[in-house]
């Protein structure tokens, strides 16, 4: 079922995969945070149930968050700068189905898509230290023949790249974002998420002691990791919503089988650079941010 901006559900059903080695994969009590609080202290731009579903699902859509503005700035500067319209097939590379704008050598001001508004959220997810840096950069997803379902690509996690490898806690990487800057269906090449995911990596590596850096030092591969997981859903949304995971999220692409060029404005958001994260201990308190109590560990089974 695909989630939106407007009325985000998690996902129920579950599927289980086969396990390459002998571990023990935790359950924890629920993550309702009325259960303590209100809401984190702070968290002043998100409503209550935002904050929940960033909480328990790893992610939060905020409708909006890129103004008009700033989504037809951003798809004037792709036109000016590769010469492409989302919705003119003739301005298509022929040879691509998707297209990391920054990757093929083309600058792009990455700061257009961050608001104030967005600053100011991504600080209540995460706390002070998140940074806008290094922005957010073009990732197209361009249509493919096909019938119109949704058919995700390969799970895996973006923080393995980081240095030596992903950590159970957070070193510098502690957001991922993505704006739409196209209204985007589920077969219009939606950003895909696993939902629940970082928390059960979280749990999974936790209650393990996994080396969550293994796998890409070793091959490369930055695949999720063997464990039963939620089904991926696609995040349909319209033009300046935007999508922001924990760390942790298990995501992917998809195909796009629709007519025209899906625009998302992609990136990590950093901490600064003498940001140390300290683990949390016992039940949530109010100074903890909505990261923190995914990274909760009283609560393991």
């Amino acid at each position: 079922m695909p989630v939106r901006g407007d009325h985000a559900r998690p996902c129920a059903n579950t599927r289980t995969h086969s396990l390459t080695r002998r571990t023990v994969i935790p359950t924890s009590k629920p993550l309702d945070i009325s259960m303590s609080i209100s809401r984190p202290e702070g968290t002043k731009h998100l409503t209550q149930a935002q904050v929940a579903q960033f909480v328990n699902d790893g992610f939060v859509i905020v409708p909006g968050l890129v103004d008009p503005d700033r989504v037809r700035a951003g798809l004037k500067e792709l036109k000016n700068k590769t010469g492409i319209v989302p919705d003119e097939s003739k301005t298509w590379p022929t040879d691509k189905n998707g297209m990391h704008v920054t990757q093929e050598g083309i600058a792009i001001d990455r700061t257009m898509c961050i608001s104030p508004k967005l600053k100011a959220i991504v600080r209540e997810l995460a706390g002070p230290a998140v940074t806008n840096e290094p922005g957010l950069s073009p990732i197209l997803r361009f249509p493919q023949p096909g019938p119109k379902q949704f058919e995700p690509g390969g799970a895996h996690i973006d923080g393995t790249r980081q240095g030596n490898g992903l950590t159970v806690y957070p070193t510098h990487f502690l957001l991922l974002v993505m704006a739409y800057l196209t209204d985007t269906d589920a077969h219009d090449g939606a950003f895909t998420v696993w939902p629940g995911s970082p928390r059960q990596v979280f749990s999974w590596a936790y209650t393990n002691n996994i080396d969550l850096g293994e796998k890409w030092r070793t091959t490369g591969s930055t695949g999720a990791p063997d464990i039963p997981l939620n089904d991926p859903i696609p995040v349909v949304a319209r033009a300046g919503d935007v999508a922001i995971c924990h760390y942790l999220m298990v995501h992917a692409s998809s195909a796009n089988r629709g007519d025209h060029v899906r625009v998302g404005f992609h990136g990590w958001l950093r901490a600064t650079p003498e940001y140390q994260y300290v683990p949390k201990t016992g039940p949530p308190q109010t100074d903890w941010t909505p990261l923190d109590w995914i990274l909760r560990t009283d609560n393991l089974q």
